[in-house]
């Protein structure tokens, strides 16, 4: 079944909302957060089901959390819970939603443009 790009978007933006959300009251319990986000992240590409956008996740998670990783050790900024060279275990799959995310936002946007 197909949805219109209006709905599509409202869902996008509420696993947005969700994501920040648990993010925000379970940072401190980096594993049942991971999990949580993880299954997020199986649920966002088991709907589509693209394999592209399994790379981009994968290509998110590491290169978001290689880029974490090199700021917090030049001390830019620190996490209160980290886990692994300075940042959370639940961090790259904040990142790789963030890459799904805004791939999917992008898209949408130029199909809400395009009228379809």
């Amino acid at each position: 079944m197909r949805i219109g790009p209006r709905l599509e978007l409202l869902l996008h933006a509420l696993a947005f909302v969700l994501g920040v959300t648990l993010v925000s009251l379970l940072y401190r319990q980096s594993l049942l957060l991971a999990f949580l986000l993880a299954f997020m992240a199986a649920a966002t590409l088991g709907t589509w089901r693209r394999a592209e956008e399994f790379y981009l996740f994968l290509s998110g998670a590491i290169l978001g959390s290689l880029a974490e990783m090199a700021a917090v050790s030049f001390g830019a900024w620190q996490y209160a819970a980290p886990d692994i060279a300075g940042i959370p275990l639940w961090l790259p799959m904040l990142w790789g939603l963030a890459f799904i995310f805004c791939a999917r936002l992008a898209g949408l946007i130029h199909r809400l443009g395009r009228g379809k």
